[in-house]
């Protein structure tokens, strides 16, 4: 027997080292896609593409995109992460080619896993709007649209005022003693307490309690996302049906399931006539069900015209549920904590700002909401600060079929396409001192001049930001109630340029925001 198994091993290192010989045969010539099509870009790596080039190098992921620009131009082919194609367009008619002309055949974003395979990720991640495609993605987004008018965002601020008084009573307390304040902080469990109370209904106090469970478990499941198992999914695709399974098992995975039986409860409870009269985004979805002809298109164009039926299943609730909290937690919180950063290093900005809320406002402790949505200053300072730090840096769509041509530049079915956000909005042919804080770029004279492509923090087109108005909302409220009550001033601990940490997409303050407040007087 010993005899027969050590004539065997011979073959059987040899059938091996043939099936490796072959697979890197394969995956190498998935590296010479851009090459063969005499499309200019970075060379790859056989591993993992131009990951180390990206997000392992000593420079910003947004610097090393400006610097392929410069050397290959305005289509730039290169492999983010694995063998996976990536067309990086730096130019905007190219651009609005993809979003919104030719939108048809761009619609579906790259997903971990094939959507046939879609049964091997967590149920809570299955159904979101990033993960879904085709028809099922425009169902989805043609349903869920209407839970994001300006009209049932009216509805849910008065739950956010309720939750910026605990802030408030926080902030109170600092500026009484004089403390400085890590607001960064600070915001990660206001815009928490928000999500919790319209998206999930949980009574969560995660601005007083940093050891809040509701903080922990988003805290894990962020942790997750850049997790080995993800980057080995993303780097070997071949793999997926496989390592889809084992996501199941990690932390992140076990967070969210519990996140998911609170809402699989919470749904159950309103379809049972309990919980009457909360205004969530649970109770939401479910009334879009029932009143399906009252999807909002203003913002969607002709994309959903061939939707016939609009309903959400209970797994694309939870999922979609779930996503909100994830695209709402830290975005908004990042948005907040850079603004505020802005106008502490601004007092003459800042002081504009309070004076157009005290002109408008007074210091109402509920401020009205239609005047809190249309303070066109605020709006200007809002929109820099999202110009100089986005929510994300890049983003990507992806072809759903079709090989499509543009501008002499044939984009094959499958391939990536990227948009190098922070490039566009920092881009010195159309911003004048790109890295300088300066609201009038967008008031009402100058706003006009703006080309499209070149400023979309929220994306563009009918796949942009569906929760855009809840995070605006969120914004102004805050400021408003901050800035009635304090002065935002520097101290010690402030950068005199913030430091910044990113990740494959996004960015936040890599030391917090430290500032001190100053009690305003009530006669001013």
């Amino acid at each position: 027997m010993g005899m027969l198994d050590l004539g065997a091993t011979p073959w059987l290192l040899a059938a091996m080292v043939g099936l490796l010989t072959y697979w890197f045969r394969i995956r190498a010539k998935k590296f010479d896609f851009f090459r063969d099509r005499g499309i200019p870009g970075p060379k790859p790596s056989l591993l993992d593409g131009n990951y180390q080039d990206l997000m392992q190098s000593k420079m910003a992921p947004w610097v090393v995109m400006e610097k392929w620009f410069k050397a290959y131009g305005k289509v730039v082919g290169y492999f983010r992460i694995g063998p996976n194609p990536v067309f990086l367009l730096f130019d905007h008619d190219m651009l609005k080619e993809v979003l919104i002309k030719d939108f048809s055949r761009f619609s579906d974003r790259p997903t971990l896993v094939n959507p046939k395979d879609r049964d091997s990720i967590p149920a809570i991640f299955r159904y979101a709007l990033t993960m879904i495609t085709g028809q099922d993605w425009k169902r989805v987004r043609s349903t869920i649209a209407p839970t994001f008018t300006a009209k049932k965002m009216k509805g849910m601020s008065p739950k956010m005022n309720g939750i910026m008084d605990v802030m408030l009573g926080i902030l109170d307390d600092k500026a009484h003693s004089g403390e400085t304040i890590d607001i960064y902080g600070l915001f990660q469990g206001l815009t928490l307490d928000v999500i919790g109370n319209c998206a999930f209904a949980m009574n969560t106090d995660c601005l007083r309690n940093p050891d809040e469970i509701f903080l922990a478990s988003v805290k894990t499941i962020f942790a997750g996302f850049s997790s080995p198992i993800i980057r080995f999914l993303q780097m070997f695709p071949e793999f997926n049906f496989f390592i889809g399974r084992l996501i199941k098992l990690t932390a992140h995975t076990q967070r969210g399931n519990e996140l998911s039986g609170h809402l699989e409860n919470l749904i159950k409870q309103r379809r049972e006539g309990k919980l009457n009269g909360h205004m969530d985004m649970i109770q939401l979805m479910l009334d879009a069900n029932e009143n399906p002809e009252s999807v909002d298109r203003t913002d969607n164009g002709d994309a959903f015209s061939d939707v016939r039926k609009k309903y959400l299943t209970e797994a694309e609730m939870i999922s979609n549920a779930f996503l909100f909290l994830l695209a709402g937690y830290e975005t908004t919180a990042n948005c907040l904590a850079f603004t505020t950063y802005l106008l502490a290093k601004h007092p003459d900005i800042q002081e504009r700002v309070y004076e157009e809320i005290r002109d408008e406002l007074g210091l109402q402790t509920t401020p009205d909401y239609e005047k809190a949505q249309n303070l066109p200053y605020l709006e200007m300072v809002i929109a820099e600060s999202l110009r100089l730090f986005p929510p994300v840096t890049s983003f990507v769509t992806r072809l759903a079929s079709e090989t499509v041509t543009i501008d002499g530049v044939t984009i094959p079915a499958g391939a990536g396409v990227e948009v190098p956000l922070w490039y566009l909005q920092h881009d010195p042919e159309v911003w004048d001192r790109p890295y300088e804080f300066n609201p009038e770029r967008f008031s009402p004279e100058n706003k006009s001049s703006i080309p499209p492509m070149a400023y979309m923090p929220f994306g563009a087109g009918p796949r942009n930001c569906v929760g855009m108005r809840f995070a605006q909302l969120e914004i102004k409220i805050a400021f408003v109630r901050i800035l009635q009550r304090f002065r935002l001033t520097t101290c010690w601990e402030s950068e005199p340029e913030i430091k910044l940490k990113h990740t494959t997409v996004s960015i936040s303050p890599a030391n917090g925001v430290f500032v001190r407040l100053e009690k305003r007087l009530a006669v001013e």
